[in-house]
């Protein structure tokens, strides 16, 4: 089993952080309590959706089933990240509009 080695931290002092009250470390102590928790927080494997938008087109309408709002990102055919407007009919359909007709690939996460 491997063993853990102690190395003193130049930046303490008595195991504090130099330069920090007691008020400072517990609010530092709180931060770090409510980031854990909301690291930990998970609903399962997170889903996503990839939609092909072969034929060339403005607007793309796109049901995605996830059932939550997505973040978008798209892509052009040659890989080029394209920017557009994004609206969210509902949880499971997005439609994004934009200022020319192309053909290439959202991501739904």
């Amino acid at each position: 089993m491997a063993q853990a080695t102690l190395v003193p931290d130049p930046n303490l002092a008595d195991g504090k952080p130099v330069g920090l009250s007691d008020a400072d470390l517990r609010l530092k102590a709180d931060i770090t309590y409510v980031d854990a928790r909301v690291v930990a927080v998970s609903d399962g494997p997170d889903r996503n959706f990839v939609f092909n938008q072969s034929i060339p087109a403005a607007v793309w309408t796109v049901n995605h089933n996830l059932g939550k709002f997505p973040a978008v990102s798209v892509v052009d055919s040659v890989g080029r990240r394209i920017i557009g407007d994004e609206q969210h009919i509902s949880a499971n359909q997005t439609v994004l509009t934009f200022m020319a007709e192309f053909s290439g690939k959202a991501y739904f996460n």
